[in-house]
């Protein structure tokens, strides 16, 4: 009897348990079981104050045209002194002349000048390149002049130029511009406001390879302590060419048919 009361003792929970396993599911408490509900986490979306600072708006300018910058067939010269002491000096010079649709002019120079009282003796040599469509050009040159200071307006000048051939082709456009061979005088006469200068000279002519005589008749005024002036004698040569008759100054006309 024992035995038997302490075997059901034994089973008693073991079939507790299997009991509790074989009860269906609708006697299940689901309160008791149930998960807890996924919760979707919030935000905030009250948005933050923020300063927009407006742009500065600076007034519109436009850019100045600077009448200076375009350098049209006007001449740039400078100098510089590299030497002066007793009446001698050495100074270099250069300057440049854009023509466009023709050339553009490139010269140096430098010159030695001795004073000796009333005379002043000069030399110079020179070198030119011209620039043009399809072409490069140079030349070099040597010159002197000599001028005697008579008095305090009257003063007389001789000149004299020697330059070499250019090289490569040169357009007849073109070859007008060249510096040409030539040597003359005048004499001149100073005035305190307004001067002139009279003379003559002969200038080799490439194209047609012969000398002319050219009068020099230069009028000019007296700005700021510069002389202001145009040499009229290629124009009095002209007009004097034309009035004596007919001379065949170009090469590609030929003389009038009687």
């Amino acid at each position: 009897m024992k035995l038997q009361l302490l075997i059901l003792a034994l089973l008693l929970p073991v079939m507790t348990a299997a009991q509790e396993l074989t009860r269906p599911l609708s006697d299940v408490d689901s309160t008791a079981s149930a998960q807890p509900a996924f919760v979707i986490p919030s935000f905030d979306y009250t948005p933050l104050p923020v300063e927009v600072t407006p742009p500065i708006l600076t007034p519109l300018t436009l850019p100045k045209f600077d009448a200076n910058s375009l350098k049209t067939s006007i001449a740039q010269p400078g100098t510089a002194v590299l030497f002066r002491q007793q009446g001698f000096s050495i100074s270099a010079s250069g300057a440049q002349q854009h023509m466009p649709g023709l050339m553009g002019i490139e010269a140096g120079n430098i010159l030695l000048q001795q004073n000796i009282g009333r005379v002043t003796i000069a030399l110079n040599a020179q070198a030119h390149k011209y620039g043009f469509f399809n072409g490069l050009s140079r030349q070099f040159g040597l010159g002197g002049n000599i001028s005697w200071q008579l008095n305090d307006r009257l003063s007389l000048h001789a000149f004299g130029s020697y330059y070499t051939a250019p090289t490569g082709f040169i357009p007849p456009a073109v070859a007008g511009f060249l510096a040409n061979k030539s040597y003359g005088g005048f004499i001149s006469y100073d005035h305190d406001s307004w001067g002139f200068d009279l003379g003559a000279q002969n200038i080799y002519n490439p194209s047609l390879r012969h000398w002319e005589m050219v009068p020099i008749v230069r009028p000019y005024i007296m700005i700021n302590d510069a002389p202001i002036g145009i040499d009229l004698g290629p124009i009095i040569y002209q007009l004097l060419n034309s009035a004596v008759g007919y001379r065949q100054n170009n090469p590609t006309i030929g003389p009038p048919i009687p």
